[in-house]
């Protein structure tokens, strides 16, 4: 749910950069996201 959010906030921000860095900086929100959930379900484990 947090990743939509994440995309809407930084598509008007990014409408002006290179989609080179629109594709890096959405790729690393993702890994980021993947990242938060593998944290939180081995911490509920």
């Amino acid at each position: 749910w947090l990743l939509p959010l994440m995309l809407m906030a930084s598509q008007s921000h990014l409408s002006k950069e290179p989609l080179t860095r629109k594709k890096l900086y959405i790729s690393m929100l993702i890994l980021l996201q993947l990242f938060l959930i593998m944290t939180f379900t081995a911490s509920e484990l």
